[in-house]
């Protein structure tokens, strides 16, 4: 009871970017909003901590989605995708405001 895991120990990750450590940073900042309005007694409270959990699920699953095509793209050598994938680092890297859009999005940022 009480426990709980944070970053790659908490979803299955590929440590891809640093990933799970954002994760974590996520979740230590929403579990202690939850924490501060409990009293002492009810740090360990089953509601709350599912409440918690319900909190950072989707954004786990997001990023852990999100990290595994990254590695898959990048894995891959079929001349499609390396095109394709090759066409959107290009185009990123010309565009200032995708780039930053997609970076947000990438550390965990804009959700």
């Amino acid at each position: 009871p009480g426990l709980i895991l944070l970053g790659n120990s908490a979803c299955a990750l590929h440590p891809v970017a640093g990933q799970g450590f954002n994760l974590a940073l996520f979740a230590v900042k929403e579990l202690t909003k939850r924490l501060n309005s409990q009293t002492i007694d009810k740090i360990n409270h089953l509601p709350m901590l599912m409440d918690y959990q319900q909190s950072v699920w989707p954004r786990q699953q997001m990023m852990s989605q999100f990290s595994h095509q990254m590695v898959q793209s990048f894995e891959s050598n079929h001349p499609i995708i390396k095109s394709g994938r090759s066409f959107l680092l290009s185009a990123l890297e010309s565009h200032p405001i995708a780039k930053g859009i997609f970076s947000r999005f990438a550390m965990g940022l804009n959700y």
